[in-house]
């Protein structure tokens, strides 16, 4: 029992610490990049992220859909509509890590995205 209480204050104590990290990041910073896992945006994006950004006045949230190679073309780009459907600027990212490759915007619906970002 003492074991488990110890976990749970300690649990209260790292959230409290993560709370008050990103609201001194949120408040430091114009524009934030919220950086999502093409192969699962729904679970990496960040509720609490989001809310407080929504919730600084002046604050700007920009969704990194990144992976868009690893996906079918179809699949990253129903995840760009739907994510821009939210009413936040999103743009497709690449991050290739293998010898020779490079890093950059994914040509998935390049134009529209730069648009979006404007």
């Amino acid at each position: 029992a003492a074991s488990l209480r110890f976990s749970l204050s300690a649990a209260r104590r790292s959230a409290r610490a993560y709370a008050k990290e990103l609201a001194k990041v949120v408040e430091a910073a114009d524009v934030l990049l919220e950086v999502l896992d093409a192969r699962d945006p729904v679970g990496s994006r960040s509720s609490r992220v989001e809310a407080a950004v929504a919730r600084a006045p002046g604050k700007r949230l920009i969704l990194v859909l990144n992976k868009v190679d690893l996906v079918p073309r179809d699949v990253a780009t129903g995840w760009l509509d739907a994510l821009r459907r939210t009413g936040l600027a999103v743009v497709a990212f690449k991050a290739v890590t293998q010898k020779g490759g490079g890093v950059g915007v994914s040509p998935v619906d390049a134009a529209r995205d730069a648009a979006v970002v404007a």
